[in-house]
């Protein structure tokens, strides 16, 4: 007869009323059926069969080894065994290979539950002569539905106005799994994943070796790994840190090796806090570089066009005050209404709180006019005037596609636009207001809206404790480290781009002036200002394109101009084009500061998320401070809490905290391996010597790598030493010294590195400035005004027989190159200025076009060498373009 675990499961469940009786006269017992998983070396065979009888077996180291297979009189000695039931001859049923028999009728009530065994294995754990495992998944799930009704509802909006009968359910399901134990004693399993953590990063798998003393491999691992190197000054900051790979450990006497080979997913940051008196406040530093194109967008206004100010466009908006504007345009003494429209499709559904209102900006044919439903913003929460109250910052900067709207009372009594909209709205009218910001379409530059919008304001932090007097500017011209942070005048004096752009005109020079650091919280008499951050403001609305005169130096606007030259940037304010004003960066803003805390300082965020566990260390004035004694860390927020703080800071006031920790980077452009290799010889009191070496790879993600993100490798390579030598020689001296009493033995202590540095910035030898795929991530302009004369090539590579022999000023030729031309007919009458070339017909005749078609941007270029056209010497000219 054969029986379904269905039968089984009932016959487990089902007793008989006789029974019960006799059931709950005896002493309760275990109602939990564990199947424990048979051993290794066990043959399978079915639960319902009885286990065998047991063989005589002997134990070499963890091995059983049973004695029939060895030639031993053991071998043919009888076993005494308990005779075992089969399963039909009682009501008896056995589940596994162990275990005692559970009997039908003796299964005890649910309500008397008795503890299990004391001593066995924890639940979840596979423990055997072999292996000590403990496995935990964990799953949960959530179902979820949702019903969206509008009212009013607007078809030409909605796909429907008509509530569906069932919800839109969403499930939202995930797991976790955790394995911890070792094998054999030897191999080491840890294994941490959950799905549900924020960062990802913060998961965790590794399984090693771990050798015996006296073996040659005392460890190797695999997953997570992480490469330590001896104490270095050169080679500690190169050190990769969340790799994914193979790490090897290798010992033969005095000498230890350890090499790894991995994927490098992650990076090694560290910060300082230094402390003030007695741990009463502390400060952080941090640096951040910003192009000239990254200047806000979105949330600084003037409330009129700025052109009706006095000394327009150089405006200082930190110093302006009422007398700046005329009266005709400076909001009175009536609070200014702010309105702003977020042009969502799903507003015009959601009316409560909004206005339907018109905004209108400019005069005549310039007119943009824009219509939507509007909502008050409050003054002291969603933006803050500035005690001029000219001009407004936001508290959520506005997006492409949001408009801003203002009506107020001037001071002579006027009324821009409807003042009071509301009353106006409920009473059936529709109310005007004056647009500062249109929608991404309309606010373009040379439009009504475009020169009340703010773009010399850039951010330095969304903190606003940050110490002003420890900010530090410089701007370069490119990267910093090229060292083009200055400008030569006509008469031969170096000036820095800090003060040819205004931000050095107060002592100490080479400073920013902290007149030109605005802080919000400054004019707010809240705990939480409305606009918090630290933001630069420089004294003129287009800096990069238009530099203010200077008032330290004779430098007015037409000579600051001459002395930027062709570096003038007017494509980040006047290009047509949104992606050319936001990749048009010429410059670079390199900023540094230091933010401040007051009060007991027992909490320090690191401003880093996903920590790794177990890889911070903190340091207090060189004491290292220990997890779960001295601090506490919150990996996922990155929350650093000190556990006494008034102990620790009292016994080391004014002192530094530093903390350093490991964790994955957010963003990888390309994929980096590692290979390390670190060899140590120890010479026991005498010291060691280390031998490090490191060879980092960074892979390109396309076939043809675009500028800045090619193919790299870095080799780093060092030896150091650390030798302590005895001086006896010095010690009898010293004993020799009437008077003197040595304490101990005198000591030589020795120690030395050397590291070299071979990087190779492109594998590849190559570079591409245009992938030829569509994806022109780096545009080069073909604007005759972006082009200037280069300098000599410095190779003839690959133009040998088109250059000539020696570039010099006596072979160069004539060049001329423009974007726009003139064309002619056949009699010479001029038929209009072209830009561009036609698609089919003047770049490639078997293009077929279909709908319009649009010309292609070019720039023509000529050159003609002294000879003209008459065959003669060669010559060379050429342009360049600022990347």
């Amino acid at each position: 007869m054969k029986y379904t675990l269905a039968a089984v499961v009932a016959a487990l469940l089902v007793t008989w009323p006789d029974a019960r009786g006799a059931a709950q006269r005896v002493p309760a017992r275990s109602d939990t059926v564990l199947w424990i998983m048979p051993g290794l070396r066990e043959p399978v065979r079915s639960l319902l069969t009885p286990a065998p009888p047991p063989v005589p077996f002997l134990r070499l180291g963890r091995a059983r080894i049973p004695v029939t297979r060895l030639f031993s009189p053991l071998a043919g000695f009888p076993v005494q065994t308990e005779p075992v039931p089969h399963w039909t001859a009682g009501e008896t049923l056995r589940f596994g290979t162990l275990g005692p028999p559970i009997g039908f009728l003796d299964i005890p009530d649910p309500r008397a539950r008795s503890p299990g065994v004391v001593g066995g294995p924890a639940p979840g754990r596979f423990v055997n002569e072999y292996a000590d495992l403990g496995f935990s998944l964990r799953g949960t799930g959530e179902i979820g539905g949702d019903w969206t009704a509008f009212r009013p509802c607007d078809e030409t909006v909605q796909v429907t106005c008509e509530v569906s009968l069932l919800p839109q359910v969403t499930p939202d399901i995930r797991f976790a799994a955790t394995a911890d134990g070792t094998i054999t004693d030897r191999i080491l399993v840890d294994v941490d994943y959950d799905q549900a953590r924020e960062f990802q990063g913060a998961n965790r798998l590794n399984i090693h070796y771990q050798g015996l003393p006296g073996e040659v491999l005392q460890r190797f691992e695999v997953g997570d790994v992480r490469f330590d190197l001896p104490s270095s000054r050169f080679l500690r900051e190169a050190v990769p840190a969340g790799n994914f790979g193979f790490q090897a450990t290798l010992r033969a006497g005095p000498v230890d090796v350890r090499s790894v080979w991995a994927q490098q997913a992650g990076e090694v940051t560290s910060r300082r806090f230094r402390l003030e008196g007695s741990g009463r406040g502390y400060s952080r530093s941090d640096t951040v570089v910003l192009d000239d194109a990254d200047y806000l967008e979105g949330q600084f206004f003037f409330l009129f066009d700025p052109a009706a100010f006095l000394g327009y466009p150089h405006l200082d908006i930190l110093a302006l005050s009422r007398a700046d504007a005329a009266p005709t345009a400076a909001p009175g003494a009536e609070p200014i209404q702010l309105y702003r429209s977020e042009i969502d499709l799903y507003a015009r559904q959601q009316v409560e709180g909004y206005i339907q209102a018109d905004a209108i900006a400019g005069t005549g044919a310039d007119t943009v006019a824009e219509s939507g439903w509007f909502q008050y913003l409050q003054p002291g929460q969603d933006y803050v005037v500035h005690p001029s109250g000219l001009w407004v910052a936001l508290r959520v900067p506005l997006g492409p596609d949001e408009i801003l709207g203002v009506t107020y009372i001037t001071e002579t009594g006027d009324t821009v636009g409807t003042y009071n909209p509301e009353r106006i709205y409920r009473g059936g009218g529709r109310p005007r207001l004056r647009m500062l910001k249109a929608t991404s379409a309309q606010h373009q530059p040379g439009r009504p809206t475009w020169r009340t919008e703010m773009r010399q304001v850039y951010r330095v932090t969304s903190s606003g404790d940050v110490d002003p007097g420890s900010v530090e500017l410089s701007i370069s011209l490119g990267e910093e480290s090229a060292g083009r942070t200055f400008a030569r005048r006509p008469n031969g004096d170096d000036l820095t781009y800090l003060r040819l752009f205004g931000l050095d005109e107060e002592a100490p020079s080479e400073r920013l002036d902290e007149s030109q650091i605005y802080r919000p919280a400054l004019d707010s008499f809240e705990d939480q200002p409305p606009v918090q951050g630290t933001f630069i403001v420089f004294p003129t609305l287009e800096p990069f394109a238009a530099p203010a005169p200077l008032r330290s130096v004779p430098v007015d606007t037409m000579e600051a101009r001459r002395i930027l030259g062709g570096n003038r940037n007017e494509r980040i304010y006047r290009d047509p084009d949104p992606f050319e004003r936001e990749n048009g960066g010429v410059f670079r803003l390199n900023l540094s500061y230091q933010v401040q805390g007051e009060g007991t300082v027992a909490s320090f965020a690191l401003g880093a998320v996903g920590i790794r566990e177990g890889t911070e260390r903190v340091t207090l004035a060189d004491r290292v401070l220990l997890s779960g004694v001295d601090y506490t860390i919150d990996y996922d927020a990155g929350m650093l809490t000190l556990l006494n703080p008034e102990t620790l800071l009292a016994a080391n006031p004014g002192r530094y905290l530093d903390v350093s920790w490991e964790q994955r980077t957010f963003f990888q452009v390309a994929p980096s391996s590692v290979f390390g290799l670190n060899a140590g010889y120890d010479m026991g009191d005498y010291g060691a010597v280390n031998l490090v070496g490191l060879y980092q790879t960074e892979h390109a993600l396309v076939r043809r790598p675009q500028l800045g993100v090619e193919a790299g490798a870095v080799a780093l390579g060092g030896v150091n030493a650390n030798l302590n030598l005895g001086a006896p020689l010095l010690s009898r001296v010293l004993d020799a010294v009437p008077g003197l009493d040595v304490g101990g033995e005198s000591s030589f202590h020795l120690s030395g590195e050397a590291a070299v540095s071979l990087p190779d910035p492109n594998r590849q030898g190559d570079v591409y400035i245009d992938d030829y795929d569509g994806l022109n991530a780096r545009n080069l302009s073909l604007q005759s005004h972006e082009w200037r004369r280069g300098s000599a090539a410095a190779f003839h590579d690959g133009a040998e027989g088109v250059l000539p022999a020696l570039l010099s000023a006596d072979n160069l030729a004539e060049l001329a190159w423009q974007h726009t031309w003139i064309r002619e007919d056949v009699g010479g009458d001029s038929l209009g200025v072209f830009q561009g070339f036609n698609p089919n017909a003047e770049i490639d005749q078997q293009i077929r076009a279909t709908g319009s078609v649009l010309r292609e941007p070019g720039l023509f270029v000529r050159c003609r060498p002294k000879s003209g056209d008459v065959a003669g010497e060669r010559g060379w000219s050429s342009v360049t373009n600022v990347l």
